[in-house]
């Protein structure tokens, strides 16, 4: 990468103990230059006070799960990239400012052709200094410096963004409970009917009657607040049984045949509070540390740390991981065999090893296993 840039290196802010026993939070300076270092400093000070006055991190046995770091970096030039125009913009809207800048991580709005989405190009060099400066690093979040509302969760690569507009830190816990598991609650953007399967994330469901949060429902009724038009979104609903957790039809940016556990949430609208079904998510992972849901392991396919990594057989990387071996086994490979009869012996013991230490899972799945799989899609794509 050309330099645009410098890391100055990473200070712990909020220390609660030993990195190795906690869940560790780095926020990172993007596009701030040598001369904007103290901006940024209040930013990531604004941001951890919002954090720890946010349930369920108001909590002190949650909060102090967590350290949090800050990573100093000076960008050549001061803001991000945010072109003039994006297609999904309204008639008439005015970008604040539009420009290029020369940033360390190449950060821009407009990702995917919607303005507000705020990813990083340089996603490769941001993981590499978080390795090295704060090796023991669960999940960051990048403050950008400019003024446009944007943000978005990586949760793949564990990387949340928020620019700095008003909301600045609300943007950033929303995204962070991306990269903690949880999905869009909204439903206003992709279609009307959900045309998927039964979804992992622990706060959607395709069933009506909510399952997957069966002990934490308080509504009378189920559905709750079943969508009387699929071609409307329900933004403007009015809640049902005030305050309960039931089934409310619209979600992951569909307007039916997805629910929602609650009328409102952060994961559906800034600075309302987590429903219960989230809020027991994230004491959950943090508690755990990391998001894998031991209960489903199943070691039956063979695919023992893939699946101790994921805590479930069916997630996608596993099927891609396991049909891939599957495809070499099948083709005669030699080595493919060799390798498959060393693992089915030693295996099991590592399986069991990955579930007695989340870190190592978490360290797995994002440094190895997602992207093999990546790798192994792409493949398959190009061979079509």
């Amino acid at each position: 990468m050309a330099s645009r840039g410098t890391v100055v290196g990473a200070s712990m802010i909020v220390n609660h103990g030993a990195d190795g026993d906690h869940f560790v939070l780095v926020l990172v300076a993007e596009g701030f230059t040598a001369a904007e270092q103290t901006d940024f400093e209040t930013a990531a000070d604004a941001f951890v006070t919002t954090m720890q006055a946010t349930a369920p991190y108001d909590d002190a046995s949650v909060w102090q799960r967590l350290n949090v770091y800050r990573l100093d970096v000076e960008s050549d030039d001061s803001g991000a990239d945010n072109p003039l125009t994006c297609p999904d913009d309204p008639v008439g809207y005015v970008p604040l400012p539009p420009e290029t800048a020369e940033t360390y991580l190449q950060t821009g709005f407009c990702s995917s052709s919607i303005r507000r989405l705020l990813t990083v190009t340089e996603l490769d060099t941001l993981l590499a200094d978080l390795d090295t400066f704060a090796p023991a690093w669960d999940a960051a979040v990048v403050i950008v410096n400019h003024l446009e509302y944007g943000g978005a969760g990586d949760e793949a690569n564990s990387i949340a963004t928020c620019s700095l507009d008003v909301r600045s830190s609300l943007i950033a816990i929303h995204e962070l409970g991306h990269v903690l598991g949880l999905r869009d609650e909204y439903d206003v953007a992709s279609g009307d009917v959900y045309p998927g399967s039964e979804p992992d994330d622990p706060n959607i469901t395709t069933d009506p009657a909510g399952a997957k949060w069966a002990g934490l429902i308080t509504a009378s009724n189920l559905p709750t607040w079943p969508s009387p038009d699929c071609t409307l979104s329900n933004e403007g609903a009015i809640d049902p049984e005030p305050g309960a957790i039931g089934t409310y039809e619209g979600a992951d940016y569909y307007h039916c045949g997805i629910y929602r556990p609650a009328h409102d949430c952060t994961m559906r609208h800034l600075g309302v509070p987590f429903c219960a079904v989230c809020d027991a998510h994230l004491r959950d992972y943090l508690a755990a540390p990391f998001f894998v849901n031991w209960d489903r392991v199943d070691s039956s396919s063979g695919c023992f740390v893939a699946t101790a990594v994921y805590g479930d057989p069916h997630h996608p990387d596993v099927e891609t991981i396991r049909g891939w071996r599957d495809r070499g086994l099948a083709d005669g490979a030699v080595a493919m065999r060799t390798l498959d009869r060393v693992y089915r012996r030693v295996g099991p013991s590592l399986g069991a090893v990955t579930l007695d230490h989340p870190r190592l899972a978490d360290a797995l799945r994002r440094r190895l296993f997602a992207p093999l799989a990546t790798h192994l899609r792409g493949r398959g794509r190009e061979s079509n």
